[in-house]
């Protein structure tokens, strides 16, 4: 294996490339029910997602993509973001399966976080599907909190995973507390697809 190199998206990489590497790594989730929005775009909509703000960086091997990981910047109102302050999303995150396990995805993600603190940035969010252990355990390592719990239009439900760079100005109970009120809240009232129960 060639030394991987982590950088934002060089042009002479394509957003179908980006597209491809979505798709093939997120074939177990779409096998087990969890068909995720993003990864199903064509590269021309994925580009189109970050274009008010957003960037996209990679991990490569040579020329070959092996891994992607994006943000777009919002500024939205969320109960552990009550002021409305720029935010950071991130999407389009992705690695190859036959380079998982390697540290590959962690370097992107530390080089991600390190250049969003370079622009100021504290508030990092990501959303991801209810059942998706894997992906949860991995950032709940690199130091997120679940915070919130949402039914969109998917057939599953999605759990919100917030950072803060400069240290979490909420205690772990109450992270954990909010975040269960809302499963709670959002399970009574919503099935998966955002389909109302009555």
């Amino acid at each position: 294996m060639e030394e991987i190199r982590i950088m934002e998206k060089p042009d002479w990489v394509s957003w179908d490339e980006i597209h491809d590497v979505l798709w093939a790594a997120h074939k177990r989730n779409r096998e087990a029910g969890m068909d995720m929005k993003y990864p199903s775009l064509p590269g021309d909509q994925l580009k189109e997602l970050l274009k008010d703000g957003g960037q996209c960086f990679v991990a490569l091997e040579g020329r070959k993509v092996v891994a992607t990981g994006s943000y777009r910047i919002f500024k939205r109102r969320r109960w552990y973001n009550p002021k409305r302050e720029k935010m950071i999303s991130l999407l389009l995150d992705g690695i190859l399966p036959e380079y998982e396990g390697k540290g590959i995805y962690s370097k992107l993600y530390h080089y991600r976080e390190e250049h969003l603190k370079s622009l100021g940035f504290n508030l990092i969010d990501m959303d991801t599907a209810e059942n998706n252990a894997n992906i949860q355990k991995v950032f709940l390592k690199q130091g997120f909190r679940f915070v919130d719990f949402e039914s969109y239009q998917t057939p599953h439900y999605s759990i919100m995973m917030a950072k803060w760079l400069n240290g979490c100005p909420y205690s772990k109970w109450e992270c954990w507390w909010r975040f269960h009120w809302r499963k709670l809240r959002t399970k009574a009232i919503w099935k998966p697809g955002q389909v109302r129960r009555f």
